[in-house]
């Protein structure tokens, strides 16, 4: 079972999903309680299904929570370079520089894209300005 999902959830999103995850878990652990008052070998079985499911369940959101973020910066870098490239007024060097910007600092992606469509290529000719003046950020 491919459990490597891309889900992209918000803040409110992940609460109902703990909640979710955490009535399941006091469900589980009611019917642990009851398998173990009363054994058998069915309840034994029982027991191991259940464990697997949690395991399972657990699994999933902790691959689908992880790659959030990640595959959101990944997202949001993609939409930045993309849109850079199809900025008329910078130089093939300056669009360079800006993708090596880009691969290092995340906040700069999401500043272009957040700032008004007029004053993109200004902010992108400042960071390239700026960059050149850091030795530290030369490419």
């Amino acid at each position: 079972m491919n459990t490597n999902y891309h889900c992209r959830f918000d803040q409110q999103q992940r609460k109902y999903i703990f909640a979710a995850v955490a009535a399941v878990i006091i469900c589980a652990q009611a019917q642990a309680i009851q398998l173990v008052q009363e054994p058998t070998v069915a309840s034994t079985a029982a027991w191991m299904n259940l464990q697997a499911s949690i395991d399972r369940l657990t699994d999933t959101l902790i691959t689908s929570l992880t790659t959030t973020d990640e595959s959101r910066t990944a997202d949001e870098r993609a939409r930045a370079q993309q849109s850079m490239e199809e900025e008329e007024g910078l130089s093939d060097d300056e669009k360079l520089t800006v993708m090596h910007v880009f691969m290092r600092n995340q906040a700069v992606c999401h500043t272009y894209l957040q700032v008004m469509p007029e004053l993109r290529l200004a902010f992108l000719k400042s960071t390239v300005k700026q960059v050149s003046n850091m030795p530290e950020m030369a490419l």
